[in-house]
């Protein structure tokens, strides 16, 4: 049998007053403290200015930067190996665009076409000074980086620095370059006969001979291979009759 409902008296429990009482402490407390509350809204939106105010500064130095690039080097000739002169003439222009243009991507690139400047005038300490620089400031993941380490390898071989020049093409190689895979093995094997560690030169020309790639040609690394066994093999026999004879 239900139960009975009693008359007059509802069966569905009083809305709480809760929530009213919870929004009249709110506005009393913004009342209470309404200096406050504007601070922190003008420190939020000084800060959200500071940062809008910055990214736009960093986006205005850079585009600022990229066509001064682009008129910098409008004069410069199209091949890399032009004259020296004319290299000569490009170090002031960029060491000055450099000052002007530091932090951003752009001047990066400058660093490298000035590291490259000092090298084609043959001042080696200079060039190696920018290519560490560009190493100091650009991530692993930098595809400058590379250029900077291939163009560091070069100035310590023009500087007879053989075996930190061994270490750079080495830690190329190690990169995963396949592009430049051959050229890499030429200058290893180059380096290695200069050192008379034929052996090791040998199998960097043997290497450099199975790897992918134009440059150098197959006839030049046949030929230096060719030349560097016979001095090999000359060396060898060399040895062998200058050592005493044992006596019978």
């Amino acid at each position: 049998m239900s139960a009975k409902k009693l008359k007059g008296v509802s069966t569905f429990a009083p809305l709480s007053s809760e929530p009213a009482g919870f929004v009249e402490r709110v506005k009393a407390w913004a009342e209470t403290h309404t200096h406050h509350i504007a601070v922190a809204v003008i420190v939020v939106l000084v800060i959200l200015l500071g940062l809008w105010g910055t990214e736009a500064y960093r986006n205005s130095k850079e585009k600022n930067a990229r066509a001064a690039y682009a008129q910098l080097s409008q004069g410069w000739p199209k091949q890399e190996n032009f004259d020296p002169k004319i290299w000569e003439k490009m170090i002031p222009e960029l060491e000055k665009y450099i000052g002007e243009h530091q932090g951003t991507a752009p001047a990066l690139d400058a660093q490298m076409d000035l590291a490259s400047a000092y090298f084609h005038t043959q001042r080696y300490e200079d060039a190696l000074k920018w290519e560490k620089k560009i190493l100091e400031n650009v991530p692993s993941d930098d595809g400058l980086r590379f250029l900077a380490t291939y163009r560091m390898a070069l100035t310590y071989e023009a500087l007879g620095r053989t075996d930190e020049a061994i270490a750079q093409w080495t830690a190329l190689k190690t990169e995963g370059s396949s592009g430049f895979s051959r050229e890499m093995y030429w200058h290893l094997g180059r380096l290695y006969a200069k050192k008379n560690d034929h052996a090791r030169a040998i199998e960097q020309y043997e290497e450099a001979l199975q790897s992918t790639g134009a440059y150098p040609d197959s006839a030049l690394l046949q030929d230096e291979l060719s030349s560097l066994k016979l001095k090999a093999g000359t060396g060898h026999e060399s040895s062998r009759a200058e050592a005493p004879k044992e006596k019978p």
